[in-house]
């Protein structure tokens, strides 16, 4: 999807008039570089840039099972691999249905800026079915990005930011194109493509002969 449907959608969805915003002001987090060979421009990471192993996961906000994910796996997976310099750890958009909002709520993320990336995608990820049940999605979305510190004014901004939909696009692209992911959640250790990932196990399986190699 080009990123001016992207917007028509967003703002066809979220009910208001959008005019494109002055993305230098609205995101936050778009001069992220590159920390390693396997990640791209404006990807926004956790964990030691040079661990071992990076771990790459193609994710929806609006996705149950990357929800799931997120709320039983990761927190194991940062004690054990991520917070202990083990395992680089990178979220990618890759937007599910509802688009419209998955793209809101990963844009709201972002401009909430890198520091508050994860914790903004936490609270999306816990909030998912109440936003997606919602009548008034912009309303419950305007609640997390409230709670991150953004003004309304900037939530506006935000989620017209035309340059931020340019980098959900290519992390979408970087998914099909390199990865050939078509579902989500899809999961890439250093540069592989893991498949049938559904618990902790399935990955460190993979993981920890890769830490071991490193030795």
């Amino acid at each position: 999807m080009k990123p001016s449907v992207f917007l028509a959608s967003v703002c066809a969805l979220l009910a208001f008039a959008c005019s494109p915003a002055d993305s230098a002001k609205s995101d936050k987090a778009q001069t992220t570089k590159p920390q390693n060979q396997y990640e791209i421009a404006g990807d926004i990471g956790m964990g030691d840039p040079k661990a071992p192993v990076v771990l790459l996961e193609y994710a929806s906000v609006t996705c149950v099972h990357c929800a799931h994910f997120h709320e039983e796996i990761l927190p194991e997976l940062k004690t054990q691999y991520i917070d202990t310099g083990k395992v680089r750890y990178v979220m990618r958009e890759f937007p599910t249905q509802p688009v419209p909002i998955a793209v809101a709520g990963f844009m709201t993320a972002r401009c909430a800026g890198p520091d508050k990336y994860y914790a903004v995608i936490d609270g999306l990820m816990r909030a998912q079915r109440t936003i997606m049940s919602s009548s008034s999605p912009r309303t419950e979305l305007l609640k997390i990005a409230k709670q991150s510190g953004l003004t309304e004014a900037e939530f506006n901004a935000c989620i017209t930011d035309e340059a931020g939909l340019d980098r959900i696009q290519a992390s979408i692209n970087s998914g099909v194109e390199t990865y050939k992911i078509s579902a989500t959640p899809s999961f890439v250790v250093n540069g592989e493509t893991i498949s049938n990932v559904r618990t902790l196990e399935d990955l460190t399986k993979v993981i920890d002969p890769l830490l071991a190699e490193d030795e």
